[in-house]
């Protein structure tokens, strides 16, 4: 192979600046070349995205490859493309011809198989992102699929499906929050043929630690505010400044939506420093009994906690059960709607 005779860094700069599926091609037909090359190629990330219709692969943060039943109308077939052990009829985009459309009977699975074999071509990527935006029932094949791949691979998760989905989907996804160190959940409006979908996001943190400013939670997903109601975090070091950081943000009303934070794993906190500069004051059972009837936070109302208070007068209040190393933060006049509210019990059986 010609490319074999350049000098070495000279090779390397050839092959970094190469289209990612030329290289793939290329290392997929020359052992000699991934062997000695690999290590030194990193495409940055590998992220994939599942839907209703299509399954997406993507490198270097753009779309390479969309597993679709049937090519788009505004495709060109290409021929057949073999890729590791995925053979499929492509097609390219007239719109943007820097990825494919791969036809197959089968979406999911052979997206999932690529992206493992693209880790034993790119052994330096990493697996940045997965998302099942699924907005009707997910089939059985399909989710026994899932389960069976260890998606913590990923960094950032997000699973969304309809409220209504059944209990094999719900603990596919609740498997995820358990196994993660910070989980996001709400709900998102849908059509009155869906209905409403639960959105799940879970990500685990290198250095076992929440960053001080909560916009950087997620890289992937970083609309938070606008649909996030529960926040469980487990396993994952809080620095003051992250707690009072997110608190702020409530405070502000930048989570309008917020009815639940959950922390275990703290084994000290200093409640004056974390609410220090906050308008808060001791709990007060006369002041909050119009909250006593929502019973599935009853177990809170006789912990009592300190109340905080948001600019508009909103009320929450926060808990640290220092004897079980949990901290909670509890919003009783959240902007909620009852809709949100009754994922409580739900969510309370994850954690």
């Amino acid at each position: 192979m010609k490319l074999l005779k350049f000098p070495w860094l000279v090779l390397i700069k050839i092959l970094k600046f190469m289209d990612t599926l030329d290289i793939i091609n290329l290392f997929s037909t020359n052992r000699r070349l991934r062997e000695q090359y690999t290590s030194e190629i990193n495409p940055e990330g590998i992220n994939i995205m599942f839907s209703r219709y299509i399954a997406v692969i993507g490198i270097k943060g753009s779309r390479l490859i969309d597993f679709v039943n049937d090519a788009s109308a505004d495709s060109v077939p290409i021929g057949i493309r073999t890729i590791g052990s995925i053979t499929f009829n492509a097609f390219s985009r007239a719109i943007n011809d820097r990825f494919w459309e791969a036809m197959v009977e089968d979406r999911y699975t052979p997206c999932l198989t690529l992206a493992q074999y693209f880790m034993t071509i790119f052994p330096k990527a990493e697996q940045n992102y997965f998302c099942c935006d699924y907005e009707c029932e997910m089939e059985e094949s399909t989710r026994q699929l899932l389960a069976s791949w260890d998606l913590d691979l990923f960094k950032e998760k997000e699973f969304k499906f309809s409220v209504e989905s059944d209990e094999n989907t719900k603990n596919l996804v609740n498997q995820y929050c358990k196994s993660n160190q910070l989980s996001v959940i709400g709900l998102e409006d849908g059509d009155y043929k869906d209905g409403d979908y639960k959105v799940t996001r879970t990500k685990n943190f290198e250095d076992n630690e929440l960053p001080e400013d909560s916009d950087f939670l997620f890289d992937r997903f970083p609309d938070l505010v606008y649909f996030i109601s529960y926040i469980l975090i487990s396993g994952l070091k809080v620095g003051i400044e992250a707690w009072r950081d997110l608190i702020k943000k409530w405070v502000e009303e930048d989570l309008n939506q917020l009815v639940f934070v959950c922390a275990n794993g703290v084994t000290s906190l200093n409640m004056l420093e974390l609410t220090e500069g906050f308008s808060t004051h001791p709990w007060n059972d006369e002041e909050m009994i119009e909250f006593k009837k929502k019973t599935d936070f009853s177990v809170y109302f006789e912990q009592k906690g300190t109340i905080i208070r948001s600019k508009s007068n909103r009320k929450a209040s926060l808990h640290f059960d220092q004897e079980n190393s949990i901290f909670t933060m509890v919003v009783w006049d959240t902007q909620a709607s009852e809709k949100w509210l009754s994922l409580f019990p739900e969510i309370q059986a994850i954690f």
